[in-house]
């Protein structure tokens, strides 16, 4: 009988303990939120087709847009299509970002047409943007066009490109999951250097420039926002974990930078790959001794930043964000020890 109490007795602490280890660790690796909305700010004015004697790239850009939305995780966000000339052509396309929502929404890009000769006003559909930005979720936009802002309209001078990208990063900095990328489709169609560095380098962080053409645009997202290292632990090597909905090319590296510590460097800093796990190992060198460890109470918040080591021709890559919080302690290694309880007691 007493031999039967035990060992319920023990399964019984073996459950509670599992329970509280999930409790207690589970919460410790913050998730980025996973529903995302995706914006596309798509021209469709006719020198998209050529019209005027220029390169038709019509179908080149819709093909690079199905290959994004057909690659996108069924996440519970939404995809929406702006397309514009000088006005919205409305209504603007909307669907949820499952595989019954990507598929209406390639078929909405096959089947587009537009014949009317306008202007150009990227400003009118960035603005439009706005409107679908949630603040509880990451927001990508993507804003292709092979024109300037050459509106006639009152209010859209080209100046207006350099306001919204101002909105955009103050935008950013209240919802810093909002990320967005120009992307200029011909080189006649450059960005002037004037507003060049106004929009694109305003913030860096959460807006970013394409200048190369027609190119697959792949957002690397780390899939927690912060690392835990316990010097306590000896623990000198973590594993980050990324998410990307398309194929990184095998020429990809890329930079992990530190901010200054007295705790630890990295010893792997230049040139790393992501696995076909999406992950990288990061090794540590600790810069204190084991006796400074065991004597000095740490608790230190620090920054990890990622940056591409080379661009890649066709590609825009980058990471949103650009960075995850590691955290330093030095907590001992807790050991439980449970005494079984003998059969005779």
């Amino acid at each position: 009988m007493y031999k039967f109490i035990n060992k319920i007795y023990f399964y019984k602490i073996i459950f509670i303990l599992l329970i509280l280890t999930f409790c207690i660790y589970k919460p410790c690796i913050s998730q980025i939120d996973r529903q995302v909305n995706r914006i596309f700010i798509w021209d469709v004015t006719l020198s998209m087709r050529g019209f005027g004697g220029g390169e038709d790239i019509w179908d080149d850009v819709v093909l690079k847009m199905i290959e994004n939305i057909r690659c996108i995780p069924e996440d519970e966000g939404n995809i929406i299509i702006i397309p514009f000339q000088e006005h919205i052509i409305k209504p603007v396309y909307t669907s949820r970002s499952n595989d019954e929502g990507k598929e209406e929404a390639i078929d909405f890009l096959r089947d587009f047409k537009t014949d009317e000769q306008t202007n150009t006003n990227i400003c009118k559909a960035w603005e439009e943007a706005f409107n679908f930005i949630a603040p509880n979720r990451k927001n990508y936009i993507y804003i292709y066009t092979d024109g300037r802002q050459n509106s006639r309209q009152e209010g859209y001078e080209p100046s207006c490109l350099r306001e919204l990208a101002g909105r955009w990063c103050e935008n950013a900095r209240s919802n810093p999951n909002c990320y967005g990328v120009y992307i200029t489709l011909k080189s006649d169609a450059n960005l002037p250097d004037d507003l060049k560095s106004d929009i694109c380098e305003q913030c860096p962080e959460n807006f970013t420039c394409s200048e190369t053409g027609i190119p697959t645009v792949i957002d690397i997202s780390p899939r927690n926002d912060t690392v835990h290292l316990n010097l306590g632990e000896n623990e000198f090597t973590k594993f980050l974990e990324f998410d990307y909905h398309l194929t990184l090319p095998v020429e990809f590296q890329f930079n992990i930078n530190i901010d200054n510590n007295d705790y630890v460097d990295i010893i792997n800093e230049r040139n790393n790959r992501i696995s076909n796990d999406r992950n990288c190992r990061i090794e540590f060198r600790c810069n204190i001794s084991e006796n400074e460890i065991n004597q000095t109470q740490i608790n230190e918040m620090v920054t990890l930043r990622f940056e591409v080591s080379e661009p890649i021709s066709n590609y825009h890559i980058s990471f949103t964000p650009q960075y995850v919080t590691l955290s330093i302690k030095n907590v001992p290694e807790r050991i439980l020890k449970i005494k079984l309880l003998d059969d005779h007691e």
